[in-house]
């Protein structure tokens, strides 16, 4: 094999920040393999970070809780006797 007909590859991995992090990422990794010619090589399949039903839980209910703590009314403020 020539050096010009030679596969070239560009592997994809992604860091362990949130979706839209990956999701950038993994857009900019297509378009740098399509631009060099190259394939790209992804990683095997894995859970992304804060997406799944439980978690999703956990945050509806500390959402909750933020929202019951930021509930203040005239007399958190001033004290009148």
């Amino acid at each position: 094999v020539t050096g010009s007909q030679q596969t070239k590859y560009l592997t994809f991995e992604p860091d362990e920040g949130g979706w839209n992090n990956i999701r950038m990422a993994m857009e900019t990794a297509v378009a740098t393999a399509h631009a060099m010619g190259r394939t790209l090589v992804m990683p095997p399949e894995q859970r992304i970070y804060l997406l799944g039903e439980r978690v999703a839980q956990v945050g509806l209910q500390k959402q909750k809780k933020q929202q019951q703590k930021n509930k203040w009314t005239y007399s958190d403020f001033f004290h009148f006797e």
